[in-house]
């Protein structure tokens, strides 16, 4: 059940939406991407018993397949322009992902980039056929999926301006592990990067306490559903027996709420997978340099600075630390971080970086963000007015130009801006209050550096706009219209990130095509409704049955959806 956004009632939610007539609608596909590289089509390569063995494993269990902002290519090379470097424009890029599963994380990216080209590599037979079809739903070619081992990659890959190794590299055998950084060193293009993430001490050591209990009392279980559900068991006696007060615990507490809260597919591999091999960030980053890869930055930008922990902690770890490697791996200890997203280059690239978030580096990007007003307790803004960050961390603008750049920022959310775009605003601004319009310029990237540092502010290679509010015949996303065809619940919004989809969306998104104006799409949530694909009740939950109250309540519905997918950024202008 769903409150009905007035004062009509709720709608019930129903498994029909399989019988829709627009679940599998064909709308019109992307142009078609040839390739000069031989290996651009599906093959299959023989793995050894060993390898057949763990991949099924995940043929058993698939790992859910999702969009991972923190290894999007218009990410991981704004951090490269960002510290000194040139990047691979991602709209015409080359992008390699090891370990791709389904290509959830993969195939957003090839429907929004017509003219870049992606390889996937997984072992797992089930995933791999799965994403597939989906490829072949959407009617993509400029994407290939191959059923493969990182230890025995395909011939004719060529080589890659973006390779991407998420979830992989902690979880797979000592020598897979060199076999991954012996690929990033040798598939990578000069000016390319590699994202690879992986779990790391300090935080794994105490996880490694539960997942060993959990190993343990499941260690004569095979089947994958029962171990789970009895490794669960073990988290909840040991949380029952803790000693309430004692550090036991709390490090139990804590593992068991993120147990509970981990999906079955997760749990599985995270927890009773044969691998789990967490390292120190200093060990990886010297695995990586011992194959000619150097360190860039973090997919998680704001974790390299050590102001987040305070000014005075900043200066003393600044005075200690030789380089960003043991820089970052002091922070570690003190964050006590678990998960790491490492971004690598080639190492003779370190000499040409810079790490001075210079304003050179800064003219390049596209920025993004959002803020909403602090209240108090009566509901009313605080004094000072003070704005707290999508992410997190708050912000006190304190001059004309920072109030303008937080309504500029809120205005383009979920969009992003450029840098000239920000630079004219500024200078406008400056302009009003009779400042020099240099003066305003040095305030604007003084103040970016500073929110790009606390991780309030996210960057990117290049702006993107969507539409704020929805026009009289809406326009989705192409992408977020064919997953919603295909009945997915879990569309990729406009920032790779997972976005999950209500029935009222999934059933009009197919038709925001801006053909259909708003009294054909109620027309259509009504028909749903007559057809039990969807049903609308009152407040005392009494479904309604009168034409007059059903499309009253579809019309709200209705707004309520379309002002949620504009507010996501799933609308177009």
């Amino acid at each position: 059940m769903m409150p009905c956004p007035g004062r009509r009632g709720n709608f019930a939610l129903r498994n029909t939406y399989k019988n829709s007539p627009h679940r599998h609608r064909t709308l019109p596909h992307v142009a078609l991407v040839g390739s000069s590289f031989p290996c651009f089509r599906p093959v299959e390569v023989p793995m050894n018993a060993q390898l057949q063995e763990a991949a099924a494993h995940y043929d058993a269990v698939p790992y859910d397949s999702y969009p991972y902002w923190q290894s999007s290519p218009d990410l991981l090379g704004a951090i490269a322009v960002l510290f000194g470097l040139r990047c691979a424009p991602p709209a015409t890029a080359r992008v390699l992902e090891l370990g791709c599963a389904a290509g959830g994380n993969l195939i957003p990216h090839a429907a929004r980039n017509r003219q870049a080209e992606y390889v996937g590599i997984d072992y797992s037979r089930v995933q791999i056929e799965e994403g597939r079809q989906r490829i072949a739903g959407l009617g993509l070619n400029n994407i290939v999926l191959h059923h493969a081992s990182i230890a025995d990659l395909p011939e004719g890959l060529g080589t890659f301006d973006y390779i991407i190794v998420h979830g992989v590299y902690s979880w797979v055998a000592p020598d897979i592990q060199d076999a991954i950084l012996r690929a990033c060193k040798d598939y990578l293009r000069p000016d390319g990067v590699a994202y690879v993430s992986y779990n790391v001490y300090p935080g794994w050591k105490t996880r490694e306490v539960m997942r060993e209990a959990m190993l343990f009392h499941t260690r004569q279980i095979a089947d994958p559903s029962q171990r789970l559900g009895h490794a669960k068991g073990m988290v909840e006696y040991m949380q029952q027996i803790a000693r309430p007060g004692s550090m036991f615990k709390h490090v139990v507490d804590a593992e068991a709420e993120a147990v509970a809260n981990g999906s079955d597919s997760y749990l599985l591999h995270e927890y009773l997978e044969e691998h789990n091999r967490p390292c120190y960030f200093r060990e990886f980053a010297g695995r990586a340099l011992n194959h000619g890869l150097g360190y860039l930055g973090d997919g998680m930008l704001a974790s390299m600075f050590p102001v987040n922990l305070g000014e005075d902690a900043a200066q003393r770890l600044n005075n200690v630390a030789h380089n960003q490697v043991d820089l970052e791996q002091y922070m570690d200890f003190l964050n006590n971080r678990v998960f790491r997203q490492t971004l690598l280059v080639h190492a003779d690239a370190q000499e040409r970086m810079r790490r001075d978030l210079g304003r050179e580096q800064l003219q390049q990007l596209a920025f993004y963000a959002g803020f909403h007003q602090q209240l108090d307790e009566r509901g009313e803004p605080v004094t000072p007015a003070t704005w707290l960050g999508l992410w997190g961390g708050t912000i006190q603008p304190g001059t004309a130009l920072q109030h303008r750049l937080v309504e500029l920022f809120n205005a383009a959310c979920p969009g992003s801006l450029s840098a000239a775009t920000l630079e004219a605003e500024m200078r406008a601004v400056a302009e009003r209050e009779g400042q020099s319009p240099d003066a305003a310029e040095q305030e604007l990237y003084m103040v970016l550096r500073a929110l790009i540092a606390r991780g309030m502010v996210r960057i990117r290679t290049r702006a993107q706009q969507v539409a704020r509010t929805p026009c009289p015949q809406p326009v989705a996303d192409w992408l977020v219209r064919q997953d919603a065809s295909m009945g997915r619940a879990v569309t990729t919004g406009p920032l790779h990130e997972p976005t999950p989809l209500n029935i009222v969306e999934l059933l009009v998104l197919p038709l925001l095509d801006g053909t259909h104006a708003r009294a054909a799409l109620v027309d259509h949530l009504v028909t749903a409704e007559r057809e039990e694909r969807i049903r609308f009740h009152d407040n005392d939950q009494k479904r309604l049955t009168t034409p007059e109250a059903i499309r009253a309540c579809a019309e709200e519905h209705l707004e309520l959806a379309l002002r949620t997918l504009a507010g996501r950024g799933l609308l177009t202008d």
